[in-house]
Protein backbone atom coordinates (compact mmCIF):
# COMPACT_ATOMS: atom_id res chain seq x y z
CA UNK A 1 0.00 0.00 0.00
CA UNK A 2 2.93 2.66 1.08
CA UNK A 3 4.28 1.50 -2.77
CA UNK A 4 1.52 2.69 -4.33
CA UNK A 5 0.85 5.22 -2.21
CA UNK A 6 4.83 6.33 -3.21
CA UNK A 7 3.70 5.75 -7.44
CA UNK A 8 0.57 7.95 -7.31
CA UNK A 9 2.70 10.72 -5.56
CA UNK A 10 5.47 10.54 -7.85
CA UNK A 11 3.40 10.59 -10.71
CA UNK A 12 1.32 13.78 -9.64
CA UNK A 13 4.98 15.22 -9.15
CA UNK A 14 6.14 14.40 -12.50
CA UNK A 15 5.36 17.17 -15.16
CA UNK A 16 2.55 16.07 -18.16
CA UNK A 17 3.76 15.68 -21.65
CA UNK A 18 1.36 15.05 -24.69
CA UNK A 19 -1.98 14.86 -24.29
CA UNK A 20 -4.23 17.66 -25.51
CA UNK A 21 -2.74 21.14 -26.21
CA UNK A 22 -3.80 23.29 -23.01
CA UNK A 23 -4.34 27.08 -22.56
CA UNK A 24 -4.26 28.02 -26.29
CA UNK A 25 -5.96 31.47 -26.02
CA UNK A 26 -3.60 32.12 -22.67
CA UNK A 27 -6.86 32.36 -21.02
CA UNK A 28 -5.99 30.23 -18.06
CA UNK A 29 -3.40 31.83 -15.71
CA UNK A 30 -3.15 30.86 -11.92
CA UNK A 31 -5.58 33.81 -10.79
CA UNK A 32 -2.89 33.91 -7.89
CA UNK A 33 -0.14 35.43 -9.85
CA UNK A 34 -1.87 38.25 -11.42
CA UNK A 35 -1.40 41.65 -10.73
CA UNK A 36 2.41 40.84 -10.15
CA UNK A 37 5.05 42.49 -12.12
CA UNK A 38 6.36 39.16 -12.88
CA UNK A 39 5.82 35.10 -12.27
CA UNK A 40 6.78 31.65 -13.07
CA UNK A 41 5.54 30.78 -16.24
CA UNK A 42 3.77 27.92 -15.15
CA UNK A 43 1.28 30.36 -13.15
CA UNK A 44 1.46 32.78 -15.99
CA UNK A 45 1.16 30.48 -19.04
CA UNK A 46 -0.03 26.90 -17.92
CA UNK A 47 1.19 24.46 -20.87
CA UNK A 48 3.84 26.48 -22.57
CA UNK A 49 7.48 26.83 -21.94
CA UNK A 50 9.03 30.17 -22.62
CA UNK A 51 12.20 32.23 -23.60
CA UNK A 52 12.98 33.00 -20.01
CA UNK A 53 11.53 30.94 -16.74
CA UNK A 54 9.57 33.89 -15.88
CA UNK A 55 6.88 35.69 -17.94
CA UNK A 56 5.70 39.75 -17.57
CA UNK A 57 2.27 40.58 -16.46
CA UNK A 58 1.40 43.86 -18.50
CA UNK A 59 5.04 45.23 -18.55
CA UNK A 60 5.24 45.02 -22.28
CA UNK A 61 8.29 47.65 -22.42
CA UNK A 62 10.63 46.97 -19.89
CA UNK A 63 12.67 43.82 -20.41
CA UNK A 64 12.83 42.95 -24.01
CA UNK A 65 12.94 39.92 -25.19
CA UNK A 66 10.59 38.30 -22.28
CA UNK A 67 7.01 36.92 -23.09
CA UNK A 68 4.06 38.45 -21.07
CA UNK A 69 0.49 37.89 -20.46
CA UNK A 70 -1.33 41.61 -20.88
CA UNK A 71 -5.02 42.31 -20.15
CA UNK A 72 -6.57 45.44 -21.30
CA UNK A 73 -5.24 47.61 -19.26
CA UNK A 74 -1.38 46.74 -20.98
CA UNK A 75 -3.23 46.95 -24.22
CA UNK A 76 -3.95 50.66 -23.00
CA UNK A 77 -0.79 51.16 -22.05
CA UNK A 78 1.07 50.64 -24.97
CA UNK A 79 0.43 52.66 -28.27
CA UNK A 80 1.73 49.88 -30.40
CA UNK A 81 -1.57 47.43 -29.41
CA UNK A 82 -4.13 50.05 -29.83
CA UNK A 83 -5.69 48.68 -32.79
CA UNK A 84 -5.04 45.39 -31.86
CA UNK A 85 -7.94 43.09 -30.59
CA UNK A 86 -7.78 41.16 -27.53
CA UNK A 87 -9.79 37.57 -27.41
CA UNK A 88 -10.82 36.93 -24.54
CA UNK A 89 -9.75 38.18 -21.30
CA UNK A 90 -5.42 37.68 -22.09
CA UNK A 91 -3.46 37.95 -24.80
CA UNK A 92 0.50 36.88 -24.93
CA UNK A 93 2.80 39.96 -26.58
CA UNK A 94 6.64 39.89 -26.59
CA UNK A 95 9.09 42.91 -27.16
CA UNK A 96 12.26 41.83 -29.61
CA UNK A 97 15.33 42.67 -27.72
CA UNK A 98 17.55 45.10 -29.58
CA UNK A 99 20.47 44.26 -28.22
CA UNK A 100 20.36 41.41 -30.32
CA UNK A 101 21.39 42.85 -33.58
CA UNK A 102 24.33 44.63 -32.12
CA UNK A 103 27.65 42.06 -32.55
CA UNK A 104 28.81 40.04 -30.97
CA UNK A 105 25.75 39.54 -28.43
CA UNK A 106 24.37 37.08 -29.86
CA UNK A 107 21.05 35.67 -27.82
CA UNK A 108 18.14 32.97 -28.86
CA UNK A 109 15.11 34.16 -30.12
CA UNK A 110 12.20 34.55 -27.63
CA UNK A 111 9.67 31.79 -28.08
CA UNK A 112 7.04 29.65 -26.61
CA UNK A 113 6.22 25.87 -26.95
CA UNK A 114 4.05 23.26 -25.77
CA UNK A 115 4.45 19.54 -26.68
CA UNK A 116 0.55 17.77 -26.81
CA UNK A 117 -1.06 15.92 -29.57
CA UNK A 118 -2.80 17.61 -33.10
CA UNK A 119 -6.32 16.55 -33.17
CA UNK A 120 -7.25 13.70 -35.45
CA UNK A 121 -9.34 15.63 -37.85
CA UNK A 122 -7.03 18.75 -37.71
CA UNK A 123 -6.63 20.18 -40.59
CA UNK A 124 -4.79 23.73 -39.61
CA UNK A 125 -4.07 25.51 -36.99
CA UNK A 126 -5.42 29.52 -36.78
CA UNK A 127 -4.38 32.44 -35.03
CA UNK A 128 -4.42 35.59 -34.62
CA UNK A 129 -0.53 37.28 -34.82
CA UNK A 130 0.69 40.96 -35.08
CA UNK A 131 4.75 41.44 -35.43
CA UNK A 132 7.17 39.94 -38.43
CA UNK A 133 9.21 36.83 -39.62
CA UNK A 134 7.56 34.43 -37.30
CA UNK A 135 8.67 31.12 -37.02
CA UNK A 136 6.36 28.20 -36.60
CA UNK A 137 7.59 24.68 -36.39
CA UNK A 138 6.24 21.67 -35.22
CA UNK A 139 8.04 18.18 -34.36
CA UNK A 140 11.45 20.49 -35.05
CA UNK A 141 9.95 20.87 -38.94
CA UNK A 142 9.80 24.55 -39.63
CA UNK A 143 6.26 25.12 -41.77
CA UNK A 144 5.15 28.05 -43.95
CA UNK A 145 2.79 30.67 -42.53
CA UNK A 146 0.07 32.03 -44.60
CA UNK A 147 -2.25 34.70 -44.25
CA UNK A 148 -6.12 33.36 -43.83
CA UNK A 149 -8.76 35.99 -43.70
CA UNK A 150 -10.36 38.58 -41.48
CA UNK A 151 -12.51 37.08 -38.66
CA UNK A 152 -14.84 38.57 -35.57
CA UNK A 153 -12.86 38.72 -33.01
CA UNK A 154 -15.89 39.68 -30.05
CA UNK A 155 -13.88 42.91 -29.25
CA UNK A 156 -16.41 45.84 -29.46
CA UNK A 157 -13.23 48.05 -29.91
CA UNK A 158 -11.46 46.34 -33.03
CA UNK A 159 -13.99 43.73 -34.08
CA UNK A 160 -12.81 42.24 -37.04
CA UNK A 161 -8.80 41.88 -37.78
CA UNK A 162 -6.19 39.59 -39.71
CA UNK A 163 -5.77 35.64 -38.79
CA UNK A 164 -3.05 33.45 -39.83
CA UNK A 165 -3.25 29.98 -40.89
CA UNK A 166 -0.48 26.63 -40.95
CA UNK A 167 -1.14 23.38 -42.51
CA UNK A 168 -1.26 20.62 -39.57
CA UNK A 169 -2.53 18.03 -41.65
CA UNK A 170 0.81 15.89 -41.86
CA UNK A 171 0.99 15.89 -38.22
CA UNK A 172 -2.96 14.96 -37.21
CA UNK A 173 -3.34 12.48 -34.88
CA UNK A 174 0.16 12.89 -33.99
CA UNK A 175 1.99 14.26 -30.20
CA UNK A 176 4.58 16.83 -31.72
CA UNK A 177 6.23 19.70 -30.40
CA UNK A 178 4.64 22.94 -31.63
CA UNK A 179 6.82 26.34 -31.46
CA UNK A 180 6.36 30.11 -31.94
CA UNK A 181 9.69 31.78 -32.19
CA UNK A 182 9.60 35.47 -32.84
CA UNK A 183 13.03 36.38 -34.89
CA UNK A 184 12.69 39.75 -36.29
CA UNK A 185 14.82 41.51 -33.55
CA UNK A 186 14.88 45.16 -35.56
CA UNK A 187 10.96 44.90 -35.09
CA UNK A 188 11.67 46.90 -32.44
CA UNK A 189 13.03 50.46 -33.18
CA UNK A 190 14.40 52.95 -30.32
CA UNK A 191 12.66 56.12 -31.86
CA UNK A 192 9.32 54.35 -31.75
CA UNK A 193 9.25 53.65 -28.21
CA UNK A 194 7.49 51.54 -26.56
CA UNK A 195 8.30 49.53 -29.30
CA UNK A 196 6.49 47.58 -31.79
CA UNK A 197 5.40 44.20 -29.68
CA UNK A 198 5.12 40.85 -31.54
CA UNK A 199 1.03 39.59 -30.66
CA UNK A 200 0.27 35.79 -30.51
CA UNK A 201 -3.41 35.04 -29.45
CA UNK A 202 -6.74 32.44 -30.06
CA UNK A 203 -4.64 29.76 -31.04
CA UNK A 204 -6.94 27.27 -32.45
CA UNK A 205 -6.95 23.75 -34.12
CA UNK A 206 -9.72 23.27 -37.14
CA UNK A 207 -11.17 21.03 -39.47
CA UNK A 208 -10.80 23.57 -42.28
CA UNK A 209 -8.09 23.17 -44.36
CA UNK A 210 -5.09 25.48 -45.08
CA UNK A 211 -6.63 28.08 -48.06
CA UNK A 212 -6.32 26.99 -51.39
CA UNK A 213 -3.40 28.62 -53.83
CA UNK A 214 -5.90 30.70 -55.51
CA UNK A 215 -7.17 31.97 -52.31
CA UNK A 216 -3.65 32.02 -50.71
CA UNK A 217 -2.91 34.61 -53.81
CA UNK A 218 -6.03 36.96 -53.24
CA UNK A 219 -5.27 36.98 -50.14
CA UNK A 220 -1.53 37.13 -50.03
CA UNK A 221 -1.74 40.32 -52.34
CA UNK A 222 -4.28 42.42 -50.29
CA UNK A 223 -1.95 41.22 -47.12
CA UNK A 224 0.92 43.12 -49.01
CA UNK A 225 -1.42 46.02 -50.36
CA UNK A 226 -1.98 46.32 -45.92
CA UNK A 227 1.63 45.97 -45.14
CA UNK A 228 2.49 47.99 -47.26
CA UNK A 229 0.31 51.23 -46.62
CA UNK A 230 0.75 50.66 -42.91
CA UNK A 231 5.07 50.93 -43.42
CA UNK A 232 4.45 54.13 -45.76
CA UNK A 233 2.60 56.62 -43.66
CA UNK A 234 4.68 59.48 -44.35
CA UNK A 235 4.73 59.44 -47.87
CA UNK A 236 3.31 62.36 -49.61
CA UNK A 237 3.22 61.53 -53.20
CA UNK A 238 5.67 61.01 -55.93
CA UNK A 239 8.59 62.16 -56.46
CA UNK A 240 9.29 65.04 -59.16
Amino acid sequence: MQVAWKALTLAAALPAFGGEFINLGFEDPDPRAIGYPYANEKSLLPGWDTYFDVVGYNNLTQVFGLTVLFDDIGRSRNYDLKDLPLVGQFGLGVVPDAARTYPPIQLPAPYVQQRGTVPADAKGLFFLWQGEDLRVSLGGQQVPVYPWEQRLTADPRVPVHNYYTVNVEPWAGQEVMLRFEFRAFEYHAFPDWPGHVHVLDDLHFSAIPEPAPRWLLLAGLWWLAWRCRRTQPWSTGPDR
